[in-house]
């Protein structure tokens, strides 16, 4: 369970410890996701803690997640767009998206609306995240309206990029 925070920050700093954990999701279909997998695994920088990939007969796409500690709150935007970013580098990405540790479980959980307050950041296209650092913005119903195009967007049932601005 996330703890109440004003700051994103002080969700992602992981307990009795001065580092933050990002972790950076990446949706690749499955013709994609091997080699995806493999870009990532040579491209990883030092910061990169472990790279997984998730996959399952029931999702639609494979999902691959990139680990990475920074040990400034000031890097943790920059490093996020970085991996984000990243994840496009590396394939045909669909998308990209960070949760908050523990929120992750099924390709259901992407974009929905049990878990758009846990979603800090996403991008469907390079050059485009969006990254919120303000923990009470993940609490709108604006946030939650926005998760929901995505979701849909996802699904290939919403063509453009929602209006992001508060």
């Amino acid at each position: 369970m996330i703890k109440v925070a004003m700051r994103v920050s002080e969700a992602l700093l992981v307990d009795g410890t001065n580092r933050f954990c990002i972790l950076t999701y990446g949706i690749f279909a499955d013709l994609d996701f091997c080699s995806a997998h493999e870009h990532l695994l040579i491209s990883s920088s030092d910061n990169v803690s472990q790279i997984f990939a998730l996959r399952s007969e029931n999702w639609k796409n494979g999902v691959l997640l990139s680990e990475i500690s920074v040990l400034s709150e000031d890097d943790i935007s920059q490093t996020v767009a970085i991996e984000m970013l990243r994840m496009f580098r590396s394939g045909s990405c669909i998308a990209s998206f960070c949760m908050f540790d523990g929120s992750f479980g099924t390709y259901d959980d992407i974009f929905s609306d049990e878990l758009a307050s846990y979603t800090y950041a996403v991008c469907f296209a390079a050059n485009e995240p969006i990254i919120v650092s303000d923990a009470s913005v993940l609490k709108l119903d604006a946030w939650r309206a926005i998760m929901n195009i995505f979701r849909l967007r996802l699904r290939s049932e919403a063509p453009e990029a929602p209006d992001t601005h508060f």
